[in-house]
């Protein structure tokens, strides 16, 4: 099951998330330079809430470049 709101496809466009976003972006850009690639721009973001046990399976963005995942580190039983 997944948490994917479509409502929330560009969820990093939030102001207060901006360092995020800005962060994120740093790190395609260092990859696509290091792998040949072309200039990336975030054009979309969106998130899936898991829970203990949760999972996604193996997918493709077939219109994606670089996709990626973040993983936040949080604290033991938070």
């Amino acid at each position: 099951m997944s948490s994917f709101e479509p409502k929330l496809l560009y969820f990093l466009n939030y102001e207060v998330l901006f360092g995020l976003w800005e962060t994120i972006q740093q790190c395609c850009e260092s990859f696509c330079n290091e792998a040949g690639l072309c200039e990336p721009m975030i054009s979309a973001s969106w998130f899936n809430q898991l829970y203990k046990g949760g999972r996604v399976t193996a997918h493709r963005h077939e219109r994606s470049i670089v996709s990626g995942a973040y993983f936040p580190m949080v604290e033991p039983n938070s």
